[in-house]
């Protein structure tokens, strides 16, 4: 795939997107497009399965509805990017940057988070069965921060991370914060740190 060639798809895309009939839907189904600059680009219910999105700058980027099935997101810059009901099932988005990503009603099944970003991203109604967050782990240990004045005690904090591990998410660490981020953005008040024993 060359730029030459990804400008046509676009073109024919845009019009599509706005139902004429000399447009088409973007097939862009086991594309080469490791590394490109698709900042602020409208791929709507654009086919991007099993595609290679390594490292590429998707800020910004419409991929509302698109089919990112078994993608390859690793590294990609998705900061901003919507992803409103696209189905992102294995897609690979380790080390991704998903920060104020929309991702409300998305598809993630068995999906690949590992240190992906996701500091403000929406995922309202996202399905995130057996989303993989972070390397596997059996045993852990908890330390709560009821020495730092929190408002949670330590039974309440192990209650509440728990539940993230009931619901098949894993934790690797948190390091000693009064509020801490755990698994998909969500805040734990009063944990300073989670440790996953080796």
């Amino acid at each position: 795939m060359n730029k030459t060639e990804l400008k046509k798809i676009l073109f024919l895309h845009a019009l599509w997107t706005n139902d004429d009939p000399k447009g088409e839907r973007a097939n862009l189904t086991d594309a080469n497009l490791k590394g490109f600059n698709l900042k602020g680009v409208s791929l709507t219910n654009a086919d991007l399965a099993d595609a290679d999105l390594t490292d590429a700058n998707l800020w910004g980027a419409d991929l509302w509805g698109a089919d990112l099935t078994n993608a390859d997101l690793t590294g990609a810059d998705l900061t901003g990017a919507i992803l409103a009901a696209a189905d992102l099932t294995n897609a690979d988005l380790t080390r991704a940057n998903l920060t104020r990503a929309n991702l409300t009603n998305a598809d993630l099944t068995d999906a690949n988070l590992t240190d992906a970003n996701l500091t403000g991203a929406d995922l309202t109604g996202a399905d995130l069965g057996g989303v993989r967050r972070l390397e596997e782990k059996e045993e852990y240990r908890v330390v709560t921060c009821e020495d730092e004045g929190g408002p949670f005690s330590k039974n309440e904090a192990l209650e509440e991370i728990q539940s993230y591990l009931d619901n098949g998410y894993t934790i690797n660490q948190i390091k000693l914060l009064k509020v801490a981020e755990v698994p998909f953005g969500v805040q734990i008040k009063c944990v300073t740190k989670i440790t996953i024993d080796e």
